[in-house]
């Protein structure tokens, strides 16, 4: 398997209307000043329009902050479907997915605050995993339907693309110094993972009782 790369590119704004516009600025307005000290100004300049404009669309701050995460998952749909245009084969496929989302994340204008703001980026990526495991689980559901853990009745769909997710997660917020390297092996671990061997302890195979040296010479 050599999985191919996704490209920067991919990772963009959605459009260039008005109200993205000021959405658009708003994540980097996070990411350059925090939550704690956000204003309707600092996020007109990031956007590059007058408060005026900002206060057409949006009465205040936490308005802002509610759009800004719809807004964001629409951003991450958009540039994961570019993301997987390309891809073939089910094991690339789920390879330039993760890839995409691990580019996204890095990317993403709010990054700097796993130093800064650890509880809210906490808590933004407890509300986006949901829908990231749901869009990865919609867009290769054939794919999942394949892994062994699925086929085998051990894991649903949904479950495995949300445990992908969830790793995907731990190598953004620990990064590895290749970053393809935890890619690589999640897609090992969901395409072909090691036999496990029985799921019930009470099916597990009886070893056979293993006879003194006594026994064996017959005295």
């Amino acid at each position: 398997m050599s999985p191919g790369v996704v490209a920067e590119s991919n990772i963009q704004s959605p459009g260039t209307d008005t109200r993205d516009r000021i959405l658009e600025g708003a994540l980097h307005a996070i990411g350059t000043n925090g939550v704690r000290s956000l204003s309707m100004r600092k996020i007109a300049e990031a956007a590059g329009v007058s408060r005026g404009t900002v206060y057409h669309y949006f009465h205040n701050t936490n308005e802002v902050l509610r759009a800004v995460s719809t807004y964001d998952q629409r951003r991450f749909d958009e540039g994961a479907a570019r993301a997987l245009a390309n891809a073939g084969t089910p094991d690339k496929q789920l390879f330039a997915f993760l890839d995409y989302c691990y580019r996204y994340l890095t990317l993403h204008p709010t990054r700097w605050m796993v130093e800064h703001e650890p509880r809210f980026l906490l808590r933004y990526l407890e509300e986006q995993i949901p829908h990231m495991s749901a869009r990865l689980e919609k867009s290769l559901r054939s794919a999942l339907a394949e892994a062994p853990a699925v086929r085998k009745g051990r894991l649903t769909s949904a479950e495995l693309a949300d445990l992908a997710v969830r790793m995907l997660i731990s190598a953004y917020l620990l990064p590895a110094a290749d970053p393809t390297t935890p890619l690589k092996a999640i897609v090992e671990l969901v395409m072909d993972p090691p036999d496990a061997g029985p799921s019930h302890p009470d099916k597990a195979p009886r070893r056979r009782p293993v006879k003194s040296t006594r026994a064996r010479r017959g005295t």
